[in-house]
Parts: C-alpha cells; sequence; structure tokens
C-alpha cells in the first residue's frame, strides 16, 4: 500500500513539474517576443514554440540557410500565427518560393533579398515602414503588395527580371524616400500610379526603362533634403512625361541619360528649392519644360554634348551660383532675366560660346555677390569687359 501511494505521489510531482516548466518557457501565451530572433533551418523555424507568442518586438531573421543546407527553409506557414513583427529580414534561402504564411502579419520594417527562387510577394500581409526589395531575380513583379498603402521608404534594386512595380497600385504617399536602382529589365514605373507624395524620388541605372508616366498622380516631392533624381545608364527614357503634376521640388539632377532631348514633361514645375543639376546628358539639344521656374539654389549645366541652346530657362530671375561648360553651346540666351547671383559664376571650356549678352541685365543693375570667371570659351569677356557692354565676340 505504501507503494502505491509512493508512485501515486510521484506522478502528482512530476505532472506539476511538467505544467510549471511549461509556465516558465511560455509566461505570457500570445505575448510579446522581446529581442531578435534569427533561424537558419526549416527545422530550427518549426520546432520554435510560436504558440507562445503574438508579436515580436525586434528582429525576425529567416536565413541565410548556407550553414544548414541539408535542410534550408522553404515554407514560412509556421509564423502564421503571428500578428505583429517589427523588423523582418527574408535573405538568402536558397530554395524559398513563396512568402505563403505571412498574410496575416502586419509587418512595420521588411527586408528582402538574395532569394533566387522567390518567383512571388503573394503571401505578404500589411507593410507600414520601409519595404526593400533586392537581389530577387525571380521577381517579375511586386503583386502580392496590394495591402501597402503608406510607407516610408521603398528600396527596389538589383532585381534584373523585374518589368513593372504592378502590386504597388495602393501606395498612395511615401514619407522619405523611393529608390529604383540597376533594375536591368524595368519598362515602366507602373505600380506607382496611385503615389501623391514623396521627399526622395531616385531612379539610377534601369537601362531598359521607357516612361514613367504611372508619375502622373504625383504632386508633392517636399521636405528638408528632398530631390527628384534621374541618372545612371537609362539609354531607353526619351521624356519626361509624367511628371507634368509637380509643383515643387528640393533638388532636381538630370544626369547621365542619352535619349533625353529636352525636358518638357515637368512643365508645371513652379519652384526648386534646392539646386538644379543637368549634367553629362549626351542626347539633350535644350532645356525646354522649366521655363519660369523659381530656382533658389544652384544652377549647373555641364557636359552635355549637343545642348545647343539654354532658353528654356527663361524667367528665371536669381541663383545661388551658375557653372555652365556644355561644348555645343553659342549664346547663353535664356539668362535675360538674371538679376541676382548670391555667388560665383563660372562659365568654362564651351568651346563654340561667342554670346554673352543675355547677362547685361545683371551687369548692369543686378548683383553678383561672388567672382566671375571665364576660360576656354570661344569668347572669354572679364567681368569688367562685360559691364563696359562688349558683351559677344
Amino acid at each position: 500500500m505504501r507503494l502505491f501511494l509512493l508512485i501515486i505521489a510521484l506522478i502528482i510531482f512530476a505532472s506539476c513539474s511538467s505544467t510549471d516548466s511549461t509556465s516558465d518557457l511560455c509566461s505570457n501565451p500570445n505575448g510579446m517576443y522581446e529581442g531578435d530572433l534569427q533561424f537558419r533551418s526549416q527545422g530550427e523555424l518549426n520546432n520554435f514554440d510560436w504558440t507562445c507568442y503574438s508579436s515580436i518586438n525586434g528582429i525576425l531573421k529567416i536565413g541565410p540557410d548556407y550553414p544548414s543546407m541539408s535542410d534550408p527553409i522553404t515554407d514560412l506557414t509556421s509564423l502564421s500565427q503571428l500578428e505583429y513583427v517589427n523588423d523582418m529580414d527574408v535573405f538568402s534561402n536558397s530554395l524559398l518560393s513563396s512568402l505563403s504564411g505571412l498574410e496575416d502579419i502586419i509587418i512595420e520594417n521588411l527586408f528582402i533579398s538574395h532569394n533566387p527562387n522567390l518567383n512571388s510577394l503573394v503571401g505578404l500581409g500589411s507593410i507600414t515602414g520601409s519595404l526593400s526589395i533586392r537581389v530577387s531575380p525571380g521577381l517579375e513583379s511586386l503583386i502580392g503588395l496590394e495591402n501597402v498603402t503608406n510607407l516610408y521608404s521603398l528600396d527596389v534594386t538589383f532585381n534584373e527580371n523585374l518589368t513593372s512595380l504592378t502590386g504597388l497600385d495602393n501606395l498612395n504617399s511615401v514619407s522619405h524616400g523611393i529608390f529604383i536602382n540597376l533594375n536591368e529589365s524595368l519598362l515602366s514605373l507602373n505600380g506607382l500610379n496611385s503615389l501623391g507624395s514623396v521627399k526622395i524620388m531616385d531612379l539610377n541605372d534601369n537601362e531598359s526603362l521607357t516612361t514613367i508616366n504611372a508619375l502622373s498622380n504625383l504632386t508633392t516631392i517636399s521636405g528638408d533634403g528632398s530631390y527628384f533624381i534621374i541618372r545612371g545608364n537609362h539609354n531607353s527614357l526619351a521624356s519626361l512625361q509624367g511628371l507634368g503634376n509637380i509643383e515643387t521640388v528640393g533638388e532636381l539632377v538630370i544626369e547621365n541619360t542619352t535619349s533625353l532631348t529636352n525636358l518638357i514633361g515637368i512643365c508645371s514645375l513652379n519652384s526648386i528649392q534646392g539646386n538644379l543639376r543637368i549634367i553629362n546628358n549626351e542626347g539633350l539639344i535644350n532645356l525646354e519644360g522649366v521655363s519660369g521656374t523659381e530656382l533658389n539654389g544652384k544652377l549647373t549645366i555641364i557636359g552635355n554634348l549637343n545642348l545647343n541652346s539654354i532658353l528654356g530657362l527663361s524667367g528665371l530671375m536669381s541663383t545661388k551660383r551658375i557653372d555652365i561648360s556644355n561644348s555645343a553651346l553659342t549664346t547663353l540666351d535664356g539668362l535675360e532675366d538674371l538679376i541676382l547671383v548670391d555667388g560665383p559664376i563660372q562659365i568654362q571650356v564651351n568651346s563654340v560660346l561667342i554670346d554673352f549678352c543675355a547677362l547685361n541685365t545683371l551687369f548692369s543693375s543686378g548683383t553678383i555677390n561672388g567672382t566671375f570667371g571665364t576660360t576656354n570659351n570661344a569668347f572669354n569677356p572679364t567681368q569688367s569687359i562685360m559691364e563696359s557692354g562688349n558683351c559677344s565676340n
């Protein structure tokens, strides 16, 4: 009898110990996990006790799987109980093809990169902060991001087979920046058609991009440090059509394009709060499109081999500095309304430039708060020569 009672007591003790152990492991079921988690194999991901947590206040890292190639991550459905993740990194998972399992998770910041077999973003829920999609050769579109309406930043970089941004059709605003870089097959920005405001728009080296018409609802590019940049290898982009509703921009940079012949397309632009930089655009012939625009920063027009007219600058009354160097430019016509340059003027290496007469008003009744330098032009007047009225060769 005593032996029987002892056995019963041991069973009850073991049961209590087991209960206490579970309680210690999961003291706050469906609660918040504080800290970072990383999973490098399917087994690790599946074996974690997700029933304990509905939220992660930290970084959830999925990958890389190379230390455990015998058990690579292919399935994220074990994450389906989660409701919120602060930061999620899905990177370097060699066989992951789907994000199914993330449908109901609110993700503040999501970073996806180097998942060679990921061919769809279907399965994603809501993203509210930053979204970065990099080096994902399996993606041809961004379908699956329909729940995204507002972001802090968007980075789409080095996705070699991506042809459009379709999937972002409900994105209305980005409070910081959009960076679309090095996507060699990207033909258009379709998917950004609902975008109304952004602080930074940076398009760099998307060699197949033929149109930016999808930006036609974009009206505001503003805020401290704001800018719009088209740079790098955009050899297929022949027009800025799509920017016609933008009235104000911080800094405007058009650099290293070959097919743009003019700036028509930004015809509603009233004010550039920072600098205007037009640099190394081989096909650019004139600056038509920016007439009457107020410029609060510096004017830089350099290295545009076929630029033969800057008449598009007519109406410009002031700037902080002028740098002009373009081998086909013969006259400065377009600067007749200029009355204030709050810094130096450097007009150099314009091999056929013979006519500075557009600056007569500036020298006769305007203000220059800096030096006036002319070298290696067909005509190189000094400031005193300009003030005397001798403005052309």
